[in-house]
């Protein structure tokens, strides 16, 4: 099977093969209505423009991740560059905040946390086209969801995302042909992808992000093993 997969059997699929490193990306068979999410996103971008987080000059995160330099986005990581930003979709309870990685967040800005609730898309966000996918997709595939600002050039460097088993699934939402995965030891399979489409990322695998151009901007979410199964087995255009 080759490492980009399209067109597949569903019943190749399996939590054995998901689980392994011998694949990169999944291009699911679900088509979303580009331009009604970018009417979305625009509503939420504009409206909620406070609420767009970033390391740089934040209050609310602890101090160990506040970046040492311009030049490092986590304090805590130096694979990221470039301005990057996001809006936090889910979270135990609607906030007025900008929300970080709970892992970086104080407590006393968000109590919340601490509190053993459950996380959910937010009110605010659940609006508009982005409800519809919701509700046609199924909630669970929107767990840990954000949308991801790479701006004219930010990037990942080579990295994976946990030793064993990340996946996650990115709707993009603006992007262009300067925006790349990179894959491989040597980062040698690059790959672009496309609005209007689905896509599963396998973060086990050593992988890059490079932005060169205008703005990129995606929904990431963390569904588990159970939600991707039954993703992978989802053919429909909402």
């Amino acid at each position: 099977m080759k490492r980009y997969i399209v067109d597949y059997n569903p019943a190749e699929i399996t939590e054995d093969f998901l689980s392994g490193l011998d694949w990169d990306i999944i291009e699911l068979p679900i088509t979303v209505n580009s331009d009604e999410l970018l009417e979305w996103y625009n509503y939420v971008t504009t409206t909620y423009i406070n609420l767009e987080f970033s390391f740089f000059n934040n209050p609310y995160i602890k101090d160990q991740y506040v970046p040492p330099s311009v030049h490092s986005l986590y304090g805590h990581s130096n694979r990221l560059y470039g301005p990057i930003s996001s809006w936090g979709l889910d979270w135990p309870a609607e906030t007025d905040l900008p929300i970080p990685p709970p892992f970086a967040a104080k407590e006393e800005f968000y109590p919340e946390l601490s509190q053993g609730l459950p996380f959910k898309i937010q009110e605010k966000y659940n609006k508009m086209y982005f409800k519809l996918l919701i509700e046609t997709l199924g909630s669970d595939v929107f767990r840990q969801c954000r949308i991801t600002q790479h701006y004219d050039g930010a990037g990942i460097l080579g990295h994976v995302d946990g030793n064993y088993r990340c996946l996650r699934v990115h709707i993009p939402i603006i992007t262009h042909p300067n925006s790349k995965f990179l894959y491989g030891d040597k980062l040698e399979r690059s790959y672009i992808l496309e609005t209007g489409k689905v896509y599963l990322i396998n973060a086990s695998v050593w992988h890059s992000t490079v932005n060169e151009g205008k703005t990129r901007s995606h929904i990431i979410s963390d569904p588990t093993i159970e939600t991707v199964l039954k993703l992978v087995n989802t053919r429909i255009a909402i």
